[in-house]
Formats: structure tokens, sequence, C-alpha cells
């Protein structure tokens, strides 16, 4: 595994969103996390 530098979207096929689903008073609340082709593993 390495560090890639630039944000969740920096590898190339990744898309990310935040969205306010009500968990929180204010603010984003929930963060969504797209692979465009097959992930072998993830880790939050």
């Amino acid at each position: 595994m390495r560090e890639i530098n630039g944000g969740i979207t920096a590898p190339e096929g990744f898309k990310a969103t935040g969205v306010r689903c009500g968990l929180k008073e204010k603010n984003l609340d929930l963060a969504l996390i797209y692979s465009g082709s097959p992930a072998v593993a993830w880790g939050m």
C-alpha cells in the first residue's frame, strides 16, 4: 500500500461527494466514495 497525495479522488477512477442526511444539525455528515472499477480492499 502507498499513500497518494491530492485527496480521495486523486487516483484515477474514483469519485466522491459529501451529503447532509440529518445525522448532524449542521454541515455534511456522510461521505460517498465510488470506484469505477472493482476494488480489492478499502479502509477508513
